[in-house]
């Protein structure tokens, strides 16, 4: 295998446990995914590359987090050659990385290109025990777990959300290059990773919906030392055919600064990228995105004034690196800090997660330039929430049941409100995200919503 600095990843995945077809089938079944961010190699970071299988040219463009397949393969040794990407001329660059992978009549195995613990470029094999036959496939493993990370040993973690009976799984030393399997009741559970033998966190828990008759392929990847670790999770469900789906999360973007704060036009329009691929053009002030699905991983957002002849040209008034993780919703707000300067937050959108029959939350954010702020929600005479001391670039949550509601904003300590009382109905099931923006200063303050359904 030859390897480089600019190597990239390739993960190939081969699942034989899906349907009784696959059960009878002759041939291996392969499931190609791109596995390495460009960051981990001072690259790009969607490192498109051209793979070529046996001197052909079989994928053109692959980025990272993609997934194709499931390609039937005779039993055999395969060449497969990894280089990147040439849109002009597809596989004619030198392969960066290139190896003889065999596959057997019947394997059940996973060939991934991924960091050692020491951030060099390596490949390891893994071989799954899955069922070969659909109705036996309950009573095998449903969560396929590969340390394929530049980090040391590490302990993984499997908490269920409701702390029922076999709730939580812990798996000790896992090491580079190596792999666990779990059974796992359907329903949502957490993954999180703990450097070996400690408490130490080595990555924030990540959410993992089990659903009934699918399977799932993590991937630790990434750069503890980058601040890159991260999971690609991929869903194998029978009722697509088999197809991979990698699980993204999802992310709504809010311009949340009046023009007139900071001396122009009120609409304030501006253009945003992510990681230089420019998104949004012409976003203006109260605009809020649709969700958003990105592939897990370091996102560098860029904020600038915009130009409709060039756009995302002008220079960045805010940038942030933003990591996001495999199942989580976020928002990404343009906003004030509480002296009015141009700023950006990341919420997390996780009012679902503890989700009852009959709920309607308010999650309330101060995103505006004024000092902290007491959030007051009335229903009718008798009932009364409130969150007290909500600073900038602070969120909180009401716990509100379906119907209608009073808000109002307070200067902390305070009994006259800035804002309300805002009337709302709420409905059930549905989150409503609520910001604070503008300025109390200058009279722009007001307050954007996002309304959501809430995860079930």
């Amino acid at each position: 295998m030859k390897t480089g600095k600019k190597v990239t990843g390739l993960i190939l995945a081969l699942f034989l446990f899906v349907t009784g077809a696959y059960g009878n089938s002759p041939n291996a079944l392969v499931y190609v995914i791109h596995g390495i961010a460009g960051q981990d190699l001072g690259l790009e970071p969607a490192l498109p590359v051209d793979v070529a299988v046996e001197g052909d040219c079989t994928l053109e463009g692959f980025t990272y987090g993609e997934a194709v397949g499931p390609l039937e393969l005779p039993e055999g040794t395969y060449n497969l050659q990894i280089s990147l990407a040439n849109p002009d001329t597809p596989c004619g660059e030198s392969p960066v990385i290139e190896a003889d992978v065999p596959f057997v009549s019947g394997e059940v195995a996973v060939v991934i290109a991924h960091l050692a613990a020491d951030g060099t470029p390596t490949a390891s094999k893994f071989l799954l025990n899955a069922s070969s036959r659909y109705p036996k496939f309950r009573h095998g493993p449903n969560v396929y777990l590969h340390h394929t990370a530049a980090a040391p040993e590490v302990d993984i973690k499997l908490s269920r959300r409701f702390r029922l009976k076999h709730g939580q799984r812990l798996i000790e030393d896992v090491s580079n290059g190596a792999q666990a399997t779990e059974k796992l009741f359907p329903g949502h559970w957490s993954i999180s990773l703990f450097a070996a033998g400690t408490d130490v966190a080595a990555l924030v828990p990540i959410d993992l919906a089990v659903k009934p008759w699918a399977s799932y392929a993590v991937f630790a990847v990434g750069s503890l030392d980058n601040g890159s670790l991260n999971l690609l999770i991929y869903s194998l469900n029978p009722k697509k055919d088999g197809e991979l789906e990698l699980v993204t999360a999802l992310v709504y973007v809010i311009h949340g600064i009046p023009g007139q704060d900071l001396g122009s036009e009120p609409e304030l329009p501006v253009d945003i990228s992510l990681n230089d691929q420019c998104v949004l053009t012409g976003f203006e002030f109260g605009d809020i995105t649709d969700a958003i699905p990105l592939t897990p991983g370091v996102y560098n957002v860029k904020i600038g004034l915009a130009n409709p002849d060039s756009p995302c040209m002008e220079p960045a008034v805010i940038e942030a690196d933003v990591p996001v993780f495999a199942g989580e919703t976020i928002t990404i707000i343009a906003h004030l800090t509480e002296e009015g300067d141009p700023t950006a937050s990341v919420f997390s959108n996780d009012a679902g997660k503890r989700c009852f029959l009959f709920r309607a939350p308010l999650v309330v954010h101060h995103t505006a330039a004024a000092p902290a702020v007491d959030i007051l929600a009335l229903r009718g005479r008798w009932r009364k929430l409130s969150l007290k001391d909500v600073i900038n670039g602070d969120q909180g949550v009401l716990n509100t049941r379906p119907g209608p509601w009073k808000v109002s904003i307070l200067p902390a300590g305070s009994d006259d409100p800035v804002l309300g009382p805002v009337e709302f109905w709420l409905k059930n099931r549905m989150a409503y995200y609520l910001y604070a923006v503008g300025s109390l200063d200058n009279g722009t303050f007001t307050v954007l919503q996002n309304v959501v359904p809430l995860n079930n």
